[in-house]
């Protein structure tokens, strides 16, 4: 996956090419604003498996007990 060139512009619009790649810059920036997506992601998935194995085993608890 290519990433758009228009977001790229809009990325280093006024920036010294320099400060792109410099400590604590927009690379810097931008690998951390993608490992909290990614994390965020991972987070999201792994609550939703939880919950849903949560209320398959409530359900199964509930049937247990009522029969």
């Amino acid at each position: 996956m290519a990433i758009d060139k228009e977001l790229l512009d809009q990325l280093l619009a006024g920036r010294d090419p320099d400060e792109v790649f410099a400590e604590d810059r927009l690379l810097d920036d931008l690998k951390k604003a993608l490992s909290e997506r990614i994390l965020d992601a991972e987070l999201d998935e792994h609550l939703e498996d939880e919950r849903a194995g949560g209320a398959a085993i409530a359900a199964t608890a509930i049937r247990r007990n009522w029969f």
